[in-house]
């Protein structure tokens, strides 16, 4: 099992319609691991970094991401996503 929680900072670019961005921020996880014969724990902070593309139709926004999270111990730590936003 594995799960973190990230804090990111935005920058956008002034497009108008298309939401451009790019994501910098910080990566709290931990992994467990556990077989008959085997059982391990890690946790650490790391640097995450991403980009993105964005719309809004009023309040309702749509977002297509890309996250990479710089763990040493795992191989792949892409994450790419499509979301909906709420803007309050």
């Amino acid at each position: 099992d594995t799960y973190g929680v990230g804090l990111f900072a935005l920058g956008y670019l002034p497009i108008p319609i298309v939401q451009v961005y790019g994501k910098l921020g910080l990566v709290d996880w931990h992994t467990s691991a556990h077989s008959p014969d085997l059982s391990f724990h890690r946790s650490g902070a790391n640097v995450a970094y991403g980009a993105g593309l964005g719309t809004n139709w009023g309040r309702l926004g749509a977002r297509l991401e890309f996250e990479h999270f710089d763990v040493a111990h795992a191989r792949n730590t892409d994450f790419t996503s499509i979301g909906l936003v709420w803007w309050l």
